[in-house]
């Protein structure tokens, strides 16, 4: 089997983890790597000492097919930029970048380009998800007739997140851009376009870190989506969606988890162990990259979908700030 060469810059959480699902792949082979920091070059020496590669313009030389990007948000552009001037494909971290209208112009000339590019929004091809998808398209609750978001953190970053101070600053980090994001797409792809009618968010007075709570109102047509998240809960990393329709209900919850209510319990969708439903998840990303690497069909969302969720969640942070 002919292996796809792949580039990773950025070497933080995200970019390791993949890169060791990668190797697990008869499909994939990680060919280059970089990261700016000095704990970033050592986690890539541990991984495989001949990826490491002395800067982002390396990797993107070097004789790979596709290039993800792992870095922090305000980087992205500028290596879709230059990824796609390499003629290569690309994953792209989520969220797609925090400059709209940078973003859009950067979305405008890679279309034009014909450049493969998907952004990883893990609910696209999670399998729960797509189950609770097929059992609101079969009408199973009925018309839908409003939803939540919800989402709580015992402390932000979590403890699992390994980052630089991007993550907490209100630049570019915040749990509104790495989590809510995930939730608005999920929002979108589900009802439809979004609109934001409303939104409180709760920012620390020291005027640099990120939010500490959101409190907000989408539209999807005439669906009201109501949002609601904070740094204190209960769990290190808590969140639901929930849709109720006219005869029941639907929802995801903990990433990994889909159930339906059509009387007075919810029945799971998609039975599995946490360990079973992490694991197929994740292959199924890679399922769907490979699909999208050989031409073939996937559900991995493009940019232009990935800009959409991007213009909603700036607007809701826009819209809400309370702080200085």
């Amino acid at each position: 089997m002919r292996k796809i060469g792949v580039g990773i810059i950025g070497f933080g959480t995200m970019g390791e983890r993949i890169a060791h699902l990668l190797v697990q792949r008869p499909d994939f082979q990680v060919v280059a790597a970089w990261d700016p920091s000095a704990e970033g070059a050592q986690r890539i020496e541990a991984f495989d000492r001949s990826c490491r590669r002395g800067a982002a313009e390396e990797v993107i030389a070097a004789p790979a097919e596709l290039v993800y990007i792992a870095s922090p948000p305000a980087t992205h552009l500028e290596y879709l930029r230059l990824a796609a001037g390499a003629g290569k494909a690309i994953l792209c971290e989520k969220p797609l970048a925090v400059d709209v209208e940078a973003a859009g112009a950067t979305v405008d000339q890679l279309e034009r380009a014909g450049v493969r590019a998907a952004v990883n929004f893990g609910f696209a091809v999670s399998p729960p998800v797509l189950a609770l998808w097929d059992a609101l398209r079969a009408g199973r609750i009925g018309e839908v007739r409003h939803a939540r978001i919800e989402a709580s953190f015992r402390a932000w970053p979590r403890p699992w997140q390994r980052a630089g101070g991007w993550l907490v600053g209100r630049r570019e980090g915040g749990f509104v851009r790495e989590v809510l994001s995930h939730f608005v797409f999920l929002a979108q792809r589900l009802l439809g376009a979004l609109r934001v009618e409303r939104s409180h968010v709760d920012f620390p007075a020291d005027g640099v870190t990120s939010e500490t709570a959101i409190q907000a109102r989408l539209t999807a047509g005439a669906i009201p989506i109501e949002v609601s998240a904070c740094v204190g809960g209960g769990e290190d990393d808590f969140n639901a969606f929930t849709v109720i329709g006219e005869r029941g209900a639907g929802r995801t919850h903990h990433w990994y988890n889909a159930e339906i209510r059509e009387g007075v319990s919810w029945v799971d969708l998609c039975p599995a162990t946490p360990e079973q439903a992490l694991t197929r998840n994740r292959a199924a990303l890679l399922d769907h990259l490979a699909a999208m690497m050989q031409g073939g069909s996937h559900a991995l969302p493009g940019l232009r979908e990935a800009l959409s969720v991007q213009s909603c969640i700036e607007r809701l942070l826009a819209a809400g700030a309370t702080g200085p």
